[in-house]
């Protein structure tokens, strides 16, 4: 039988490459670290990116919350207004390069329709966000954000345009409005890139 008085055996020490590596918690060091250290940190951050494409700590096991079940709904909320929009730029180029004047009326619409529908996907993915683990996500989801919020700013300046000048668009005005929809285009699609680096991993694609 043990004697009640002996202590309890101490557990094994960690590597002091690991723990230097990873400051003990799983995060990258950001002092005391040598490049070799830093490196393996941000391996074993990558390996736990892929564990979970949604986001949140791989190894916890728990029923989601309210939050957390909303949030999941971003990926598929997100692709309507990138429809949407990608439409617009197909009606403006018909209504104002190749003169289809049937298409004009539509092109107001199809803006306001982007926007309402950037509503959600705005707001699911905010929720989204509180639940990105990973050194590699975390460092992707601000500049996501921003662009996602670019274009949906550059949308609504967009209408107002519209709007303003009672959807004639002619001269300047129109040449700006297109570059406004190139540019809103162009953004979706750099932030689309970075969302799916961040749902299927860093080497989804090799760009």
């Amino acid at each position: 039988m043990a004697d009640p008085d002996t202590p309890p055996p101490k557990p094994p020490a960690e590597p002091a490459g690991e723990k230097g590596a990873t400051g003990g918690g799983g995060a990258p060091a950001s002092e005391g670290a040598t490049p070799a250290q830093r490196e393996r940190a941000r391996q074993i951050a990558r390996a736990q990116d892929d564990l979970d494409p949604m986001g949140g700590p791989p190894t916890v096991k728990k029923p989601a919350d309210g939050k957390d079940l909303i949030s999941r709904f971003h990926p598929v909320l997100v692709h309507l207004p990138l429809a949407w929009l990608v439409l617009l730029l197909i009606v403006d180029l018909g209504t104002f390069l190749l003169r289809i004047t049937d298409w004009r009326r539509a092109g107001p619409l199809i803006l306001f329709a982007t926007i309402l529908s950037a509503i959600p996907a705005a707001i699911t993915g905010f929720l989204r966000a509180d639940y990105v683990s990973g050194f590699f996500k975390q460092q992707l989801v601000g500049l996501h954000q921003n662009l996602m919020l670019s274009v949906v700013g550059i949308c609504v300046l967009a209408l107002l345009l519209r709007v303003r000048v009672r959807n004639n668009l002619e001269g300047g005005v129109r040449t700006i409005y297109l570059v406004m929809v190139a540019a809103a285009v162009v953004l979706a699609f750099i932030g689309g890139h970075l969302g799916a680096k961040m749902v299927f991993g860093p080497n989804y694609l090799p760009f």
